[in-house]
């Protein structure tokens, strides 16, 4: 695939999986299918649902140490009492740290403290590969 290329494959009107390449536009490709099915979420939660995934893939691709032919999936489910979001990759992972605001100089280190304060419920599972995923409740 080209850099930037990606493929998705749509489950029902909303949800939807995305595979994207390591890239520089893959966090932007995932913002843009997110907006998919943003129209069915406030516009708070829509704002919150794409800096989460614009951190979790730009994590996958600072911290995974993929190659060009490794690919980063997305997940994307919204339903009547939340939304779900999960993103795997084949890297070897990393150990979640204390969740604490990171370097005062913003060089780094906020990633995971930006997600918990902006989803409900979020966690990794490293069963076999690296999935991170967030939930937002839906009032």
């Amino acid at each position: 695939m080209p850099d930037g290329a990606a493929t998705s494959s749509v489950e029902s009107a909303d949800s939807f999986r995305l595979t994207l390449t390591p890239s520089r536009t893959a966090a932007t490709e995932a913002r843009r299918a997110l907006g998919a099915v943003s129209s069915e979420l406030d516009e708070d939660l829509a704002e919150r649902a794409s800096l989460v995934i614009s951190e979790i893939v730009t994590n996958s691709l600072k911290h995974a140490d993929l190659s060009e032919t490794e690919r980063i999936q997305l997940s994307v489910s919204v339903r009547p009492d939340l939304l779900r979001i999960g993103v795997t990759d084949p890297g070897d992972g990393f150990e979640p740290v204390a969740l604490c605001p990171g370097d005062a100089s913003g060089v780094g280190g906020w990633g995971l403290w930006v997600i918990d304060q902006m989803t409900d419920r979020w966690g990794v599972d490293f069963s076999h590969s690296t999935y991170v995923w967030c939930e937002f409740d839906r009032a």
